[in-house]
């Protein structure tokens, strides 16, 4: 937790902004061209501005006019609605999970990361978002089918009971597809690999470290529901005492403020928890790298240190040079003074005749001397 609360000092508020600026700017956009293509397909009828009525009634009449008498446009309007959306989210995404992974990676962030990285890993967000959507896909069709055939047999009975087993096998069902899903786009901005591959390595952290990936979830849900339960409750007062209305505009800045805080505080723990506790997991040989690697470094560094350093090294000797007393200090200088010259060799500068020279080789031999007891008899 130091490392998140570190991260979150340091990086807290530029995430912050870039999320807000970024998820700002491209809902804007989206919702100019939604209505842009919304007034070129079904705008001509009059049932397109009754929908906006406040009375249900009114607004419950003016959708199934547009069901079933202006069908066609509609359907093109979902269809290409839904893909726009499709782009936004995955945009934004890719712009998020790029910003987390440069403030953790390289601990650095600037605002303008969250628009290149939207753009740097679009299509391979876009890719992996497909991807779990396929995958997926099959057993949310399967709940459709069981529910269909147990309307058809057993009428309204039977519609309870679909519903009441949707619920009860949906809540596990999406809690494993969330912790099996959850560290896939973090793999993939962060070790810049396949679409399949980072799928497969999120799969293969929940088999290997249950326990952590579950902690992770835990607190993206815990979170989530700390921040949102009270704009809820408030949202409901709003809407009860001043109608509809004011609690839908209350519900939109809410949104609109609160989610890029909570897509900061959970996500950057999900990134803080897998750099730390779940990649060795994956890729043990390149942390064993790393870190002899950087001992190393550190080894090389203190060795090849320059010479202030090794100044600083000696002051505490100095220090206590210094604090001793003065005969204490001219006693330990006299002994120094003395061992530095037995250690110097004295050169001498005389010249030598040829006599000299004789008397020097012959001194040169070893000499051998007796005590006074062992002499041999001459």
């Amino acid at each position: 937790m130091a490392s998140y609360f570190k991260h979150l000092r340091r990086h807290g508020i530029k995430l912050y902004l870039s999320f807000f600026l970024g998820m700002g700017i491209t809902t804007v956009l989206l919702l100019g061209i939604l209505w842009v293509l919304a007034l070129v397909t079904i705008a001509g009828t009059d049932s397109f501005y009754l929908i906006f009525s406040s009375d249900d009634n009114v607004a419950a009449d003016a959708w199934e006019d547009l069901f079933t008498n202006h069908l066609i446009g509609l359907i093109f309007f979902l269809m290409v609605a839904s893909l726009l959306f499709l782009l936004y989210s995955t945009y934004n995404s890719a712009g998020i999970y790029s910003s987390l992974n440069q403030a953790v990676s390289e601990n650095r962030f600037s605002i303008g990361s969250y628009f290149s990285g939207g753009l740097k890993f679009f299509g391979k967000m876009l890719g992996q978002w497909i991807l779990i959507a396929l995958i997926t896909s099959p057993l949310f069709i399967l709940f459709i089918i069981l529910s269909s055939v147990f309307i058809s047999l057993l009428g309204e009975e039977g519609a309870i009971l679909a519903f009441a087993l949707i619920f009860i096998f949906s809540i596990p069902l999406a809690l494993l597809l969330l912790l099996g899903f959850i560290h896939a786009p973090v793999i993939l901005v962060s070790e810049q690999i396949g679409i399949w591959k980072s799928i497969s390595y999120s799969w293969k952290l929940l088999f290997k470290k249950f326990g952590q990936v579950f902690l992770s979830v835990l607190f993206v849900v815990g979170v989530s529901f700390i921040m949102w339960f009270p704009v809820m409750i408030v949202n409901t007062f709003v809407t009860v005492l001043l109608g509809e209305i004011p609690g839908a505009i209350l519900s939109d800045l809410a949104q609109f403020f609160i989610s890029p805080l909570i897509t900061l505080l959970t996500l950057l723990f999900v990134f803080v928890r897998y750099k730390q506790n779940l990649r060795p997991v994956l890729f043990p040989q390149e942390e064993t790298e790393e870190k002899g690697t950087s001992f190393t470094l550190e080894k090389v560094t203190a060795q090849s240190a320059p010479p202030q350093s090794q100044a600083a090294a000696l002051e505490p000797e100095r220090q206590e040079v210094q604090n001793l007393p003065p005969e204490t200090t001219k006693q330990e200088t006299k002994t120094e003074t003395s061992q530095q010259q037995e250690a110097t060799p004295t050169p001498t500068h005389t010249s030598s005749t040829p006599k000299q020279e004789e008397t020097t080789s012959a001194s040169s031999f070893p000499t051998f001397t007796y005590p006074d007891e062992e002499k041999p008899p001459r």
